[in-house]
């Protein structure tokens, strides 16, 4: 499946380069509200993403994007927990009209866990683990002008193995 991802984005980064003067990027902050199990132990999290787009047709963008996400901490029966992640995905924007869009992504989250264990009296563990996850998001958005950009805003909900989260994102969009 990792092998798969990476030649999807290899063909997309590819079909990019050869004609860069379609291509647009957005940029903006990420709030991500962590959902089911994952709310147990994480708190709120923040962070910013960047997303290249290629129009594939009037209605269909093909996209690449790659952020960083980190969660608050979070204590639970003394074990303290945070999270962090560098989320690389592809997939596509399907526009309707009046600048709605609905979106879905697929590719590999890479996770950083720190664990702090209080040992009551006895001391305290600390703990880091580096781990990959494959999963998808979907979601809407809505995009208008705004002088010489694109405001664009929207929810994803992102699903990996037992990690999801509710993603919201406000972005600049722009040509170069």
């Amino acid at each position: 499946m990792k092998k798969a991802v990476l030649i999807l984005s290899i063909i997309f980064a590819v079909s990019i380069t050869a004609q860069a003067q379609q291509i647009k990027f957005s940029a903006g902050p990420e709030i991500a509200l962590p959902m089911g199990d994952f709310g147990d132990i994480a708190g709120t999290g923040i962070g910013a993403s960047l997303r290249g787009e290629y129009p594939i047709n009037e209605k269909i963008v093909g996209i690449a994007e790659i952020g960083y996400l980190t969660w608050g901490e979070k204590e639970t029966f003394g074990i303290t927990s945070s999270y962090s992640a560098i989320p690389i995905q592809v997939g596509a924007k399907y526009y309707f009209n009046n600048g709605f869009y609905g979106i879905a992504e697929a590719g590999m989250h890479l996770f950083t866990v720190n664990l702090k264990i209080d040992w009551d009296g006895f001391g305290t563990v600390e703990e880091d683990e580096s781990t990959s996850d494959f999963g998808f998001g979907f979601g809407a958005g809505y995009e208008f002008p705004v002088d010489k950009f694109m405001f664009d805003v929207n929810a994803k909900y992102q699903i990996i193995s037992d990690i999801n989260y509710l993603g919201l994102r406000a972005g600049v969009k722009f040509a170069i």
